[in-house]
């Protein structure tokens, strides 16, 4: 639930928009696809960020796959805001973007001006930002870590 409207995914991996104040009028937002390891659509998740919906979505397998970031607008449009294995979080002047794909990388970290398009790579770039490193006697593992 973000501001005056609601968000939820109905029959047929569609997700829809409805307001507060008249939820059977709901509108059309977005189509899931289907997904390519199974029957059926891809498993989707919905969050607010502040007042802005979200709909995050896997498409393909684990390695070989992709996540999806949507923006979901009050005015029942939808924009692809991030694919990729990453971590996207959107500030009031700036958002960060960490790459967290396999193998894990150095140099990262990103961000950009929200009135920008373009992200620019920031810290330090022998570091690889966003994971959570595991040492077990020989062998080191990695897991991304959503805190930003």
């Amino acid at each position: 639930m973000t501001g005056d409207y609601y968000y939820f995914e109905g029959a047929a991996g569609k997700i829809y928009q409805a307001p507060l104040s008249n939820p059977p009028n709901s509108k059309f937002v977005f189509q899931l696809p289907l997904n390519e390891m199974r029957d059926g659509y891809v498993f989707a998740s919905l969050y607010a960020d502040g007042n802005q919906a979200y709909l995050k979505y896997h498409t393909g397998g684990a390695i070989m796959g992709s996540d999806h970031l949507i923006k979901l607008n009050e005015d029942a449009t939808a924009l692809e805001v991030d694919n990729g294995y990453s971590n996207y979080k959107k500030f009031d002047a700036y958002t960060v973007r960490v790459e967290q794909g396999f193998p894990p990388s150095n140099n990262n970290l990103k961000i950009k001006k929200n009135s920008e398009v373009k992200f620019v790579k920031i810290g330090n770039p022998e570091f690889a930002y966003g994971l959570f490193i595991k040492h077990e006697s020989t062998q080191t593992s990695d897991q991304g870590n959503d805190d930003l």
